[in-house]
């Protein structure tokens, strides 16, 4: 849908099928109110995915992607990328997603570039609650990096981290991210 017009208040459903023919396969959906944004979109490393409930009758199939990337993570390796773009043709070339990302803020990446950690503490979600305009986070960071919350960004979500305001990263061209500049315990919660 290139060039779609729709009167207000019309609901558009799509439904995607989609077999990947080789792993890097790629999907993807952009929404353009005034400028592009990245609505929603789904890479296939290796496809494993294993059928886990059906009913033919209305046509619904679930299946289990047992390598699916947590929903919030750690990840150390932070560079920088100047547009969503950027970010996205980035992925392309990443081999692991949960410890590469790609930041829309060069001052992050400069300041993480100091603070490496040979042997880092396994990092650990504690804590998770998920509200329509509300994200709690509980994490206990083992090294430096961008705590990752796999939603989509959006202009306008606030954070902040162990009580100070800092801003939202937009990681990987379409995710939600916070610095940590130091292993240690976060407190992070977002609202909109």
């Amino acid at each position: 849908f290139d060039s779609l017009s729709l009167p207000a208040g019309t609901v558009l459903h799509t439904r995607i099928a989609f077999e990947p023919s080789e792993p890097d396969s790629m999907i993807a959906a952009w929404i353009y109110p005034s400028q592009p944004t990245l609505g929603f979109t789904f890479r296939i490393i290796e496809p494993q995915f294993s059928l886990v409930g059906e009913d033919a009758s209305s046509d619904v199939y679930i299946w289990d992607n047992a390598q699916a990337a947590e929903r919030v993570f750690l990840a150390p390796d932070v560079h920088y990328a100047a547009t969503w773009r950027e970010a996205l043709d980035h992925l392309r070339t990443t081999t692991d997603l949960q410890q590469t990302v790609w930041v829309d803020d060069s001052s992050v990446v400069t300041a993480l570039a100091t603070d490496t950690v040979s042997n880092p503490a396994p990092s650990t979600l504690h804590a998770l609650q998920v509200e329509p305009n509300r994200v709690s986070i509980q994490y206990t960071a083992g090294t430096p990096g961008i705590i990752v919350l796999t939603d989509t960004y959006a202009e306008g979500w606030r954070a902040t981290v162990n009580g100070v305001e800092q801003r939202i990263l937009l990681v990987d061209g379409v995710f939600r991210g916070v610095l940590a500049p130091t292993p240690g315990e976060y407190a992070i919660e977002l609202w909109y």
